[in-house]
Formats: C-alpha cells, sequence, structure tokens
C-alpha cells in the first residue's frame, strides 16, 4: 500500500485533537519518513487543519495558512490541503483509499457517515461547577471489541493541579491494573485564558467563554480496550470517570468522550498506545 508519508513535508495548523502537543505529530511524520516544517512554504506537500482548530476553516472566515496554501493551489500548486481526520488516516496506512482527497471536507464526509453523532452535555459538579462534555459513540459490531477515549483539558492554578494530580494518582493504579493507561501532562503558562464551557438556555446548548487566570495547562488522556466479550463496560467505564470529574475533581473544564469499534482508524491509533 502506498506510503503518502514518505519523502512528503507537512505542516500543521490548529489545535490538534489527537495530540498533546504539535511535536507529537511530527514525531509520526518523521518516524514514518516524512518532514515536518512550522512556516509554510511552497516545499511543503501537506497542510494539516488541526481537529478541534479548524472552525475558521470550515465557516471560510480564516486561517492565514490555510489562505495561503489555496492562493497557490488556484496558481497551480500541488500542495494538499487535509484534515487532522485524514491525516490519522494516512497514518493507519489507508493511503489508498484516500490519495484522491485533495481537500479536508471531503473526508469529514467520510468521518460523518461512519460515526454517530456527537452529543455536547453539561455535566453538574456537587459543588456547583461545571464541565463541558462531548460525547459520541460507535454502534457495537458483533464480534468486535471497542476502544474507549476521555480526553480532559482545563487552565487551573499551581493549587489546582496539585490537587488534580493527587487524585489521579488515587486511581491510577486501579485503572491500570484493570488493562486501562492513563496519560497525565500539564503546561506552565503565565497569562490569562478562556476555558471553552457550554451553557444550556433553552433546551439550547451555546459556548461561551470562561474566562479565568491560572498558571497550569493541563491535558490528560484515558483509553481503555473493551473486549468484545465484556461490551457491558464500556457503561461502567463512562460512569466511573464522570464521576471522578464530577464528585472529585469538580473544577471546570473540556471533556470529551468516545467509543470506538477496534477496527476503526482511531481506535486502532490509541490501541498502540496500550502496547
Amino acid at each position: 500500500m502506498k506510503n503518502l508519508i514518505a519523502k512528503k513535508v507537512f505542516c500543521f495548523t490548529g489545535e490538534l485533537e489527537h495530540f498533546n502537543r504539535r511535536e507529537d505529530a511530527w514525531n509520526e511524520v518523521i518516524q514514518h519518513g516524512g518532514k515536518v516544517t512550522d512556516v509554510l512554504n511552497k516545499i511543503c506537500n501537506y497542510l494539516v487543519i488541526g481537529a478541534k482548530g479548524s472552525q475558521k476553516y470550515f465557516s471560510n472566515t480564516g486561517g492565514k495558512k490555510r489562505q495561503k496554501a489555496e492562493e497557490w493551489r488556484s496558481k497551480g500548486h500541488p500542495i494538499k490541503i487535509i484534515s487532522e481526520n485524514t491525516f490519522m488516516t494516512i497514518l493507519e496506512n489507508e493511503g489508498e483509499q484516500i490519495k484522491e482527497c485533495d481537500d479536508a471536507m471531503e473526508k469529514i464526509e467520510h468521518i460523518r457517515k461512519h460515526k454517530t453523532q456527537i452529543n455536547d452535555t453539561i455535566l453538574n459538579c456537587t459543588n456547583g461547577n461545571k464541565i463541558s462534555c462531548s460525547e459520541g459513540y460507535d454502534v457495537p459490531k458483533p464480534n468486535i471489541g471497542q476502544l474507549f477515549r476521555l480526553t480532559y483539558t482545563t487552565g487551573v492554578s499551581q493549587e489546582e493541579e496539585n490537587y488534580i494530580r493527587e487524585k489521579i494518582a488515587e486511581i491510577k493504579e486501579q485503572f491500570e491494573s484493570s488493562g486501562g493507561k492513563i496519560f497525565y501532562e500539564s503546561y506552565p503558562v503565565n497569562w490569562g485564558a478562556g476555558v471553552i464551557l457550554m451553557q444550556q438556555d433553552d433546551g439550547i446548548i451555546k459556548t461561551i467563554n470562561h474566562i479565568k487566570e491560572y498558571g497550569v495547562d493541563i491535558n490528560l488522556k484515558v483509553i481503555k480496550k473493551i473486549d468484545k466479550e465484556c461490551l457491558s463496560d464500556v457503561n461502567d467505564t463512562i460512569s466511573f470517570w464522570k464521576n471522578i470529574f464530577t464528585q472529585k475533581i469538580q473544577i471546570d473544564g473540556n471533556l470529551s468522550i468516545r467509543v470506538w469499534n477496534e477496527d476503526y482508524g482511531w481506535a486502532k491509533f490509541w490501541l498502540r498506545k496500550l502496547k
């Protein structure tokens, strides 16, 4: 199967969903024989639009790198504009399926056909704080397992970061002994920023910016393989982690929960992290 990464140059823009840092995506490219650049130029073969930071791209209102790449394409330059989803598919060696994909929108349509609808909800903590929660689940297939992945991001003070780290440490051994894995990363910052929250107004979920001063960014990822014989464990795993955030951690932030059939590209990517 054709390797679409080897000897190709990749540039990334926007916030990525599948990597804690942009450098992690760069490493995947390099490990597959490609090259990366942080500055868009005409040696680039691919411009990758981050899944979290691509709203302006799909509304046709922004993104200087995207605008520059489209200008070059209109003049005949063969740079390809792809989504992070497409990039993940390339990593899974499904190149023959997407080799004719020239932009992110084609691949997004493929993803939409595969995925069940994403539901946005609000989790109420026992102390009154609220956590924005995005949930998406694959319909289970017979004779195949599933992959549970949870992502929690927030900005906190150093004191709050110590508290969260302590709470995660309390359950880490128990959870990982059951076959799961927890990835915890924190990054110091020296500026105030907003945590994206959602509020419900007359049944409509609206996005708001909750501005708070903090000193540490937290990115927590949790993954667990659910064997085909134990698919009932999915609901228990989801309830377990929702309770952790609403009853123990209780700090506002953004939660993303996904349950994929293990034959799906993103599930394959995260299953490798369990090895």
